[in-house]
């Protein structure tokens, strides 16, 4: 079992989360995830005890679509509340501008599948419910 970064915040526990966008062509690469939250969502993941946030990503990104970051500029970072299906109330999401490169294989156990979206197909899915929040924040669907 991973042993997250966490901290105290406004009294309740706050994660550490890291976000890949990875846009191609006019669309976004998401993933359906098996396990809480469901929905639509970019790569992402927790920030484990003793990582920094770009560990985390090249992590994330490895671990969940079988890829290797090329290049990662932070865009976006705000401490948000939203509830986790382990115990904690806020997180602290780093939203990362990806290029990346090798071939899509997403892991099983974790990603049901995925799919690149433009904008007008994303209006239409179930987007996770931070997903839907950040890419509101991020001006990618208004």
């Amino acid at each position: 079992m991973n042993i997250f970064k966490k901290d105290r915040y406004k009294g309740l526990i706050r994660h550490f989360t890291s976000a890949a966008l990875i846009k191609k062509g006019g669309k976004y690469l998401l993933i359906d995830r098996r396990k809480k939250p469901f929905g639509w969502a970019p790569v992402a993941g927790h920030v484990d005890a003793g990582e920094n946030f770009k560990k985390a990503l090249d992590r994330e990104i490895k671990e969940e679509a079988n890829l290797k970051i090329k290049k990662a500029k932070l865009i976006f970072s705000e401490t948000v509340r939203f509830g986790c299906r382990r115990i904690g109330s806020y997180h602290y999401v780093s939203v990362y501008d990806c290029k990346v490169s090798g071939k899509i294989k997403v892991q099983r156990d974790e990603v049901k599948r995925y799919r690149w979206f433009t904008t007008d197909e994303m209006k239409k899915i179930k987007i996770e419910p931070l997903w839907k929040y950040l890419f509101k924040r991020l001006k990618i669907l208004v």
